[in-house]
């Protein structure tokens, strides 16, 4: 019906405007414009929008993260030229005319786990506007790889003695993160929580977060965990939780064994005889006391107390397995009070005498040397002393001594003499017979 009037009209002013010159096909256009459902207005405002059209291309948009930031680049043709990141301005370069060349580059720092929308706004000199959207760029997730560690550390005062100083609390990332990660450190004093975040911190180019807690009060049992967080800013407005750790708990003020070793070994270098060395790490424990078995779950003796990390057990046999454990203990000297910790858990090892090690040498006269050597002065084991001198060309190891001790003294020797000494081991077992022969030592008489 519509398009029968207008085609009506549009009749009408056709022959009007035969009859009235320019202003009836003026008249006769604005009918046309009508019957498309077009005003003047409308018409104009499209060959406008043509003009800005001709003024402004943007040949390419794009945006990619780069290290820790986002970065959007744009070219093209326009009077002025905006990036904008999440609805925010970002940057903006004025180019003065149209149909000018424009390269744009905008940095942002990027933060984890968070989504940045781009777009390039090219304007001409009207101010007409050309938009272009920019694929969205998505940054990485962090995650922890295990449990958090916790241990109380320990400051070493006047007197000599620990005692506890702070708490140190670490967990591992999934990856080395070169991104910016922020994280907080949260303590309770339950295992429920409430949590609160004592500590904020963030680090770049790491695997793992660490925290030392000053503030932890002696007898306290603490729980800590890490939460990774996105943070905010301009162009994120909320920052939001990205995950959260386990809980590790740790009592300040209780002493505790971390590790305990055990290792059979030939010769102490501090008591010079086989035996048994125990070492341990502890939060700041300053005494312990050692106990010892032949059976790993039954029998423990108490065999020391001890002022150090480490210890020998000599009084053993070749070929027995003995198990210790340690209790550790804290010593304050300013109210003489002892506070007993947590017995560590169980270690075993088999004793098992070795070949004696080089022999010590020293001389005692114009003509002779005291050689010294391990033992485990067992009944079946026996020592025999080689010697030969090394400054006549061909000589060869004769053998000087046969004994059952770890030492002897090698009597008329050359005065000026060089010789080299070893050990051979000698065990017998029933009808077989064992060697090993040591490592030489080597001197010189006269100095």
């Amino acid at each position: 019906m519509r398009k029968n009037i207008a085609r009506k009209c549009l009749c009408i002013a056709l022959a009007s405007a035969m009859m009235l010159g320019e202003a009836g096909t003026a008249m006769a256009a604005s009918v046309e414009n009508a019957a498309d459902g077009r005003t003047a207005a409308t018409v104009a405002a499209e060959e406008q929008a043509d003009v800005a059209a001709a003024n402004v291309s943007i040949w390419y948009a794009g945006a990619y993260k780069n290290s820790r930031t986002i970065t959007i680049n744009a070219s093209g043709r326009a009077y002025r030229v905006e990036v904008w990141v999440n609805g925010v301005k970002c940057g903006e370069q004025y180019n003065g005319e149209d149909q000018q060349s424009f390269s744009i580059n905008c940095e942002i720092p990027a933060l984890l786990d968070s989504t940045y929308n781009a777009e390039v706004r090219a304007y001409d000199s009207n101010g007409e506007v050309t938009v272009q959207k920019v694929s969205p760029v998505k940054t990485d997730k962090v995650s922890f790889d295990g449990d958090p560690s916790v241990s109380v550390g320990y400051t070493v005062g006047s007197t000599g003695y620990a005692k506890p100083g702070y708490v140190s609390v670490s967990v591992y990332l999934d990856s080395r993160h070169s991104d910016e990660v922020k994280y907080e450190v949260q303590r309770a004093t339950k295992s429920g929580g409430p949590f609160t975040t004592i500590a904020t911190g963030s680090e770049s180019y790491t695997s793992r977060l660490a925290y030392l807690d000053s503030t932890a009060k002696t007898g306290t049992t603490y729980y800590y965990r890490f939460r990774i967080v996105s943070g905010s800013d301009q162009y994120v407005k909320t920052s939001k939780v990205i995950a959260t750790s386990k809980t590790a708990s740790v009592k300040v003020g209780i002493p505790e064994v971390d590790q305990l070793y055990a290792s059979s070994m030939n010769v102490s270098e501090k008591i010079g005889k086989p035996g048994v060395f125990l070492w341990m790490t502890s939060n700041f424990a300053n005494q312990y006391d050692v106990y010892r078995s032949t059976n790993k779950s039954k029998g423990y003796r108490k065999i020391k107390t001890i002022y150090s990390a480490d210890f020998t057990d000599t009084a053993v046999k070749s070929g027995t397995v003995y198990y210790y454990k340690v209790v550790p203990k804290y010593y304050d000297s300013q109210t003489r009070k002892i506070t007993t910790g947590k017995t560590s858990g169980v270690v075993g090892v088999k004793f098992i005498m070795n070949a004696a090690g080089a022999p010590s040498l020293i001389q005692t006269g114009n003509r002779s040397l005291k050689c010294t050597w391990a033992a485990d002065n067992t009944a079946d084991v026996s020592y025999e002393v080689w010697a030969k001198r090394t400054d006549i060309t061909g000589d060869a190891y004769k053998r000087m001594v046969v004994t059952k001790k770890n030492s002897c003294t090698l009597t008329k020797l050359d005065p000026n003499g060089t010789y080299k000494v070893m050990i051979r081991t000698v065990k017998k077992s029933g009808a077989a017979v064992r060697y090993e022969t040591t490592d030489t030592s080597e001197r010189t008489m006269g100095y």
